[in-house]
């Protein structure tokens, strides 16, 4: 009988901590390439476009908070915008 109290225990252990009652995760990602995936704009290739499609889904999957800024294959632009990102401080 103590073991099956214990269980319950546990049981409403995490449903009380549940993922849904923790405040969710804050992330900036800083794309190198393009937020557009057009031939026209995006010359280089949609890798990086695919990278922050799987992010993103993967962030609504976890109730991830996801920020993509994107660099457009300015290396100048993205040293700016990882600075701007380290001044954010996402919160946790």
């Amino acid at each position: 009988m103590q073991r099956l109290k214990n269980h319950w225990l546990f049981l409403l252990a995490c449903l009380i901590v549940s993922p849904h009652s923790i405040a969710a995760l804050n992330i900036i990602f800083v794309n190198p390439g393009f937020a557009d995936s057009s031939a026209e704009i995006n010359t280089t290739g949609n890798f990086w476009f695919k990278v922050s499609k799987i992010m993103r889904n993967a962030a609504d999957d976890l109730d991830i908070n996801l920020h993509i800024k994107y660099a457009n294959r300015n290396h100048i632009s993205m040293k700016e915008l990882i600075s701007q990102a380290i001044k954010d401080k996402p919160t946790i």
